[in-house]
């Protein structure tokens, strides 16, 4: 994923850890997200994050955040969707650490 900051970066670290501390709370410590919470973090719609997976299996283009499959269902670790969240410029989508 050709994220815009560097690994030594340390506002995007603090903006990803406040992010993930965050997303813990809220989801009781699990590590999967589902479509809906994903949704709710990220201020985009179930639809448009359901859209963009299919679209990308068709099309052999990588969704952002790597999904996982339980049960033929589409889940998101927890921690990928912090480094999301984090990588998104301020002004970008709402954050679930808002």
């Amino acid at each position: 994923m050709g994220s815009a900051h560097q690994d030594g970066d340390s506002a995007f670290q603090e903006r990803y850890k406040e992010t993930l501390s965050s997303l813990e709370r809220y989801n009781h410590g699990r590590i999967y997200l589902s479509v809906k919470e994903f949704a709710r973090a990220s201020g985009l719609s179930a639809g448009t994050i359901y859209n963009q997976i299919s679209l990308s299996a068709r099309k052999g283009i990588a969704f952002p955040i790597p999904v996982v499959r339980l049960r033929n269902r589409p889940f998101f670790r927890i921690h990928d969707v912090a480094r999301f969240l984090a990588d998104l410029p301020s002004e970008g989508l709402s954050r679930a650490a808002s």
